[in-house]
């Protein structure tokens, strides 16, 4: 057993999505706690701003590929086996 007999595909693709908006949020939070510190290391804020827009493009990418292969396969694949 996988763990996934429970819920659907679109649930776990919404998980994963979710995780990546949660992921920006909690850089967004750390970033603004940075700034009350005053603390401008730009080599750091480079980083931070690279893992920002992953998190970004993932949670975009992950989005995209799912309404496409829904698209494609239809809800079918949206639930699941």
């Amino acid at each position: 057993m996988s763990g996934l007999e429970h819920g659907t595909v679109a649930s776990c693709v919404g998980a994963i999505i979710n995780a990546y908006h949660d992921g920006g949020r909690l850089l967004a939070r750390l970033r603004a706690e940075r700034k009350a510190e005053s603390e401008s290391v730009s080599l750091q804020e480079h980083a931070i701003q690279e893992l920002e827009a992953s998190l970004r493009r993932g949670q975009l990418g992950v989005q995209d590929q799912f309404d496409r292969d829904t698209q494609r396969f239809g809800e079918r694949f949206a639930i699941g086996d």
